[in-house]
């Protein structure tokens, strides 16, 4: 893992980018790259593409508190079926008791930055409001809103900055929830713009030190236009950060992974990556015959390299196979010759 100081500098956001949902050796991977992040580069928050609120109550856990991790990622009704697997568990697991043995360090916490599940996220804001100003009248998110940023100071006061910061943040979630639109064309935009802003939000107020790992799927966490034809968060996060917006893709040379057995919503069944082909990045990296490999992005690099080629890929329910500018696209990328599906549990 040393690597990673190499490539990633003085960076304070680094983005983790799924090339699939489901694939085990990605997820073992991001592990061990936390690990080194945490332990070796003093990073505090690992951030999900995930409800705020479910991942908050995870937080309480990962803190040392009473819960069932396993059973808040199987929250059915949100539909977030790609986190439900042994290997997050396992990064639970790891965050919870390194923050047990971290003596004087700071703890590592985590979190979530999508804007889905805005009732949950609600519930989170009016119960903080209910605790801190009873009198308030909840009319709607947005005053709520208003309300505790006017207010931090004396609310923090009675409470602790940590409630405070979940509050606010919840209720950010819950506000621009009411603002989605519905055709597919707009939503999509619309929700990479306000993940961007939840993961910038998390960044100033979860982390203690404003060092961030944001794990999910690559089409949102890249810098080029995703396959639902919008400008990801991650180009968002670049606009925001610049240079502290480090974002590291995957890639596979073959194998399998997990998809949703579409329409069946409450299954997974098993997708292969499209065969290489010559114009495919994935040829060239499967040449070096070094697995894993961590390819660095930035700066000068080969002719082969610096050119648009197709890159391999899978949505929640199907492969597909995109041209890419990969250099615009990404800082560094992890090629991974064969690949298995993730221990799921959905």
């Amino acid at each position: 893992m040393s690597g990673l100081r190499a490539v990633v500098g003085d960076s304070k956001i680094v983005a983790l980018g799924d090339d699939t949902h489901g694939t085990h050796e990605f997820f073992d991977l991001k592990l061990k790259m936390i690990q080194y992040l945490v332990r070796e580069m003093n990073f505090t928050t690992v951030a999900f593409e995930a409800p705020f609120a479910d991942f908050n109550r995870i937080n309480t856990y990962v803190l040392g508190g009473p819960g069932d991790p396993g059973q808040l990622l199987l929250h059915r009704e949100i539909g977030y079926w790609f986190w439900a697997s042994g290997e997050i568990l396992d990064t639970i697991e790891w965050m919870r008791e390194y923050n047990q043995t971290r003596g004087d360090r700071p703890p590592v916490e985590i979190a979530g930055f999508d804007v889905t599940d805005d009732v949950g996220a609600g519930a989170i804001a009016v119960a903080y409001i209910n605790t801190v100003d009873p009198a308030f009248p909840i009319d709607n998110m947005d005053l709520v809103r208003q309300h505790l940023t006017a207010h931090e100071t004396a609310f923090v006061s009675v409470t602790s900055q940590r409630a405070f910061d979940a509050a606010l943040q919840a209720a950010t979630v819950a506000a621009e929830a009411t603002r989605a639109p519905t055709p597919l064309q707009e939503y999509f935009p619309w929700r990479d713009k306000n993940m961007a802003a939840n993961a910038a939000q998390l960044q100033q107020r979860r982390s203690s030190n404003g060092r961030i790992i944001l794990w999910g799927h690559q089409e949102h966490l890249g810098r080029t236009v995703n396959i639902q034809s919008a400008k990801p968060m991650g180009k968002w996060l670049e606009e925001r950060f610049a240079a502290d917006y480090f974002v590291i893709g995957s890639s596979a040379g073959g194998g399998a992974f997990n998809v949703l057995a579409y329409p069946n919503l409450q299954l997974t069944t098993t997708a292969r990556f499209t065969p290489i082909a010559d114009d495919d990045y994935e040829s060239d990296f499967r040449s070096a015959a070094i697995s894993p490999t961590l390819v660095p992005l930035r700066g000068s690099l080969p002719d082969w390299l610096s050119g648009p080629h197709h890159l391999r890929g899978g949505t929640a329910v199907t492969p597909y196979d995109k041209e890419e500018d990969l250099k615009a696209k990404f800082d560094a990328i992890v090629y991974i010759d064969q690949t298995t599906r993730s221990n799921n549990f959905w």
